[in-house]
């Protein structure tokens, strides 16, 4: 089973419980798809959990399957 990184809290989604993964799709889902919300975590590059590319480089349609991809993903490996 591949390891997934949370891109939230840094560790892998494998160690978290259901809340905390929740928690933590919904905060990667506000992050990705609102630039008022990515503006305020500071500067930096911020890299893509799915395709490993700065997130700035994304425009709107590339944020939304990388998204949906990151969270099938997570549902995937959560599913045992």
């Amino acid at each position: 089973m591949k390891k997934i990184l949370c891109p939230i809290c840094k560790k892998y989604m494998s160690e978290h419980d259901r809340k905390q993964t929740i928690s933590c799709l919904d905060k990667f889902i506000n992050v990705m798809t609102n630039p008022v919300v990515y503006g305020s975590l500071g500067s930096g590059n911020r890299i893509c959990p799915t395709c490993n590319k700065d997130v700035n480089d994304h425009n709107t349609i590339q944020i939304k399957e990388c998204v949906a991809k990151f969270v099938k993903e997570v549902l995937a490996s959560n599913t045992k």
